[in-house]
């Protein structure tokens, strides 16, 4: 994504870095022009020229339920113009295809992240501010040289440094010192090197809650907050007196811009991040106060330069000897489909079961597991490589074992990020197309997160049926309904025998608040191809019986 979409910016295509990073554009400049004026059309103009949408995918909000998808109905404002916000939307739902949404939209929304002053996370004018968050100065960044090389820990700081005032020399060794204080659990002497006095840690602030412990493990650099109140102040233009930033869901960590004062309170407030009455914006603290992950990482050891952005790692790294391009990491296939899992199957020695040649491989004829799948229909209990087979091809039973969900998960992943690429890869590798995730689902219910273009042909060729439907009764034509298909996808099922039939279905589905991505009408594609109508509610007036 990284490769394609630079190459289309760096040749002034930005809406073709766009749709190279699975961005989706819906900004029509003939109509913001008429409504927006001459000078406000052409600085959105120079701002899109200066995008960097796959940047946008990198820094944009992860969901805070474990899962690697983005933040599910998050709207991020990237520019104003007048009256007008440039926004990029993330997925309404969690299991949608990981796609941003690129649009024009009128001001005054409550429910966005505000990037209008953090412009380093997507526009190419600004990327070497990184350095300056991440708690670095004009020539390296916390705990490495300027060239990416790490500190040892003897140049690490052994006290805390006096202070220096803006972005002198000595802020990157100022971070370093807090950092480390605040990992060792010093959180009074970590904050103070912002220039704040820990108020307090102790007190009835909730059942099981470790104020101390919250502060410690928050992702933020502490002698940067001092430059919250100056950044917010230039967006809400007020003078900002108090701040609240939800550390974690049970947390929230409270400053006092004007007395430099700082504490922890628990709370069960709902949200990720908020900010009380004459606070700084929500926007602002998510752009600023948070600590960014990359230079974690480094920090751990489990990402390298390398495998940072271009920008990000020009940014982060100005010294950085290597080229300035993007670096192809190593395809997963030989390390999720060569080693076999052992599974243990009745006495004697445990079974090797492994993916080769497009199928799961186990030790058994045709006749032994036709045996244990009639015992399976019988209510009995098959036998341990049974037992995986079934979970492998069914997506319901036992857990995998941990070689074999490996071999799965590397599979849902790439089809989960629209790695179409990398989908194929691991088919050709030997991955078994068979194979079903953990909600039942093939993977021709998963084609509305990639390019079903390459993809469907392939896997219908390999045996996967059609009308194979999931434990919930949907088949891959519904799936591509519910989950915001495109209009093309469902035309291909339908040209590649799918039935439009709507028997079966848990009754919960409202097929009236779904609406596949494109023009068109899916009432009359069916009706076109004499295919059912769509499913309705009885209550549903007769109005609303069209796709919205």
């Amino acid at each position: 994504m990284i490769t394609a979409a630079t190459g289309r910016r760096q040749v002034g295509d930005w809406q073709g870095a766009c749709k190279a990073a699975r961005v989706d554009v819906t900004i029509d400049l003939t109509r913001f022009r008429q409504a927006a004026g001459r000078a406000a059309a052409l600085a959105l103009v120079r701002d899109l020229k200066h995008l960097v949408p796959e940047l946008l995918h990198w820094h944009a909000p992860r969901s805070w339920t474990g899962f690697t998808g983005l933040r599910m109905d998050t709207a991020i404002v990237l520019a104003r113009y007048g009256d007008w916000e440039l926004q990029a939307g993330t997925p309404a739902m969690q299991d949608r295809a990981q796609r941003l949404t690129l649009s024009l939209c009128p001001g005054g929304s409550a429910t966005v992240l505000d990037w209008t002053n953090a412009r380093y996370l997507w526009d190419d004018r600004h990327t070497d501010e990184l350095r300056w968050w991440a708690g670095g100065d004009a020539t390296r960044t916390p705990f490495f040289h300027p060239d990416g090389t790490p500190l040892t820990a003897e140049q690490l700081p052994a006290s805390a440094p006096p202070p220096g005032p803006g972005r002198s020399p000595g802020s990157a060794t100022q971070t370093e010192w807090a950092l480390l204080a605040q990992d060792a659990e010093e959180v009074v002497e970590a904050f103070s090197a912002g220039g704040f006095t820990v108020e307090s840690l102790v007190g009835r602030t909730g059942p099981r809650f470790n104020a101390r412990w919250e502060l410690a493990s928050a992702p933020v650099v502490p002698t940067r907050l001092a430059e919250l109140a100056a950044s917010a102040g230039s967006v809400a233009q007020a003078t900002v007196r108090m701040a609240a930033v939800r550390l974690s869901h049970r947390s929230v960590l409270r400053l006092d811009l004007d007395r430099r004062r700082l504490w922890v309170t628990a709370t069960v407030r709902p949200g990720p991040i908020w900010a009380e009455p004459e606070a700084l914006t929500r926007s602002t603290l998510n752009a600023h106060w948070r600590r960014p992950p990359d230079l974690d990482l480094l920090r751990l050891g489990w990402l390298t330069p390398q495998e940072l952005h271009p920008l990000v790692r020009r940014a982060l790294f100005p010294a950085w000897p290597g080229p300035d391009v993007a670096v192809e990491l190593p395809e997963p296939a030989g390390r999720v489909l060569v080693r076999p899992a052992r599974v243990s199957c009745g006495p004697g020695p445990a079974h090797r079961v492994y993916v080769r040649d497009g199928r799961l491989k186990i030790p058994h004829d045709d006749a032994y597991l036709a045996r244990e799948d009639g015992l399976a229909v019988l209510g009995g209990s098959p036998a341990g490589c049974a037992r995986v087979r079934q979970t492998w091809l069914t997506g319901t039973g036992p857990a995998l074992p941990e070689r074999l969900a490996m071999a799965r998960r590397e599979l849902l992943d790439r089809f989960q990020h629209g790695d179409t690429v990398g989908v194929l890869r691991l088919l050709d590798a030997g991955m078994d197309p068979m194979v079903r995730d953990t909600r039942g689902r093939s993977l021709l219910h998963l084609l509305y997160l990639v390019d079903h273009q390459q993809l469907l042909g392939r896997l219908l060729a390999a045996g996967l049926e059609i009308d194979a439907r999931d434990p919930t009764g949907l088949t891959p034509f519904h799936t591509a309904i519910c989950q915001g298909g495109s209009v093309e996808l469902i035309r291909a099922l339908l040209n590649a025998g799918a039935k439009a039939d709507f028997t079966g279905i848990a009754p919960h589905y409202r097929w009236d608040e779904f609406q596949p991505r494109g023009q068109g009408s899916l009432h009359s594609l069916l009706r076109r191809r004499g295919q059912p109508a769509l499913p309705f509610h009885p209550w549903e007036p007769s109005h609303r019986r069209s796709i919205r």
